[in-house]
């Protein structure tokens, strides 16, 4: 009895096998036709620029992915997702729109595009169009501007202009880019308590710039400044009236005004009555003012701070004899 239930078991055990055996094959067979058909698929390419002109090169980043709608077998399909595939468009076939805007259809040129997609047709591309910015490469100086701010000891300040150095950097790139560059400022240092000479190194601030498509000569520079102790003076100086006509009509209703001036303890022998001349213009017959502004026409040219008082004086008719 035991030894029939046994052959039963294993005469139903290879009906199962030889089912799922048919079973798989069968799956199979369905897989393989199934993937053997043609689909619509929408997927992504990899895009290659080829047969850039040697005058000119990228402004941007340009764009790297495009979708694309084609109809191919299931294999194709499955080997798209395994992997992105790659179209070479020619930048030659670009056409210009602007100054550095140039455009491309790529469904107008699916003819000649098609020649890349193997055992693929080719039936659109989801993008009407693609854009570059191209143009040429240039190198541009362009000025430094420091921001660096200085606070000096009581009585101290710079006997000369702020020396920079370089005053100016030498910055490379696309066109497109530098035309929009005027100047580069310095980072903001604070530097207190200033009594001496000083010579020192500041970063430029090139947060602004795209780095990826942009290259400077240097990304610091030396600031130095010529520093000493100053004195402030004064000294009374007649005034000069210039253009006055034979019959003058005004006077000035003082001839004496006080100049004070700041300078060096370095240059203070150096001064005397004739380092100046204060000096104002006759007014015109048509001119109806009554008072005249002083100016200082003569001075040391390490004097650079310096009040008339009064800067204006008053004009007086002249009475006739």
């Amino acid at each position: 009895m035991k030894k029939n239930i046994y052959l039963l078991n294993a005469k139903n055990n290879r009906k199962a096998k030889v089912f799922f055996v048919f079973l798989l094959l069968s799956t199979l067979f369905w897989f393989f036709t199934a993937l053997s058909d043609t689909y619509p698929y929408l997927t992504t390419y990899e895009v290659t620029y080829t047969d850039l002109p040697n005058d000119l090169l990228f402004q941007n980043k340009q764009k790297q992915r495009i979708k694309v709608q084609i109809n191919t077998s299931g294999f194709r399909i499955l080997s798209h997702k395994l992997r992105t595939k790659n179209i070479q468009i020619p930048v030659s076939d670009f056409k210009k729109k602007g100054k550095y805007t140039y455009y491309y259809l790529p469904n107008k040129q699916i003819v000649l595009l098609q020649k890349q997609f193997n055992n693929e047709n080719l039936v659109r591309f989801a993008s009407d169009s693609l854009w570059l910015d191209l143009g040429v490469m240039k190198t541009k100086k362009v000025p430094v501007i420091s921001k660096v701010d200085l606070s000096f000891k009581s009585g101290y300040k710079l006997i000369q202009k702020l020396h920079i150095s370089p005053d100016s950097i030498s910055v490379k790139g696309p066109e497109k880019h530098l035309d929009s560059i005027y100047f580069f400022y310095t980072k903001e240092v604070k530097i207190t308590e200033i009594h001496k000479d000083f010579h020192t190194t500041i970063p430029l601030d090139l947060t602004a710039m795209d780095l990826d498509v942009l290259h400077v000569n240097t990304n610091q520079v030396e600031l130095v400044g010529k520093v000493a102790k100053f004195t402030e003076e004064q000294i009374e100086l007649p005034i000069q009236v210039l253009g006055v006509p034979k019959a003058a009509t005004y006077r000035l209703s003082q001839d004496k005004v006080i100049l004070k001036y700041l300078v060096s303890f370095e240059d203070y022998k150096k001064i005397n009555k004739n380092s100046f001349e204060i000096s104002c213009q006759y007014p015109s017959e048509t001119n109806n003012t009554t008072k005249a502004t002083l100016i200082l026409s003569k001075k040391p040219d390490f004097i650079s701070t310096y009040s008339i008082s009064p800067k204006q004086v008053s004009l007086l008719p002249v009475i006739a004899d």
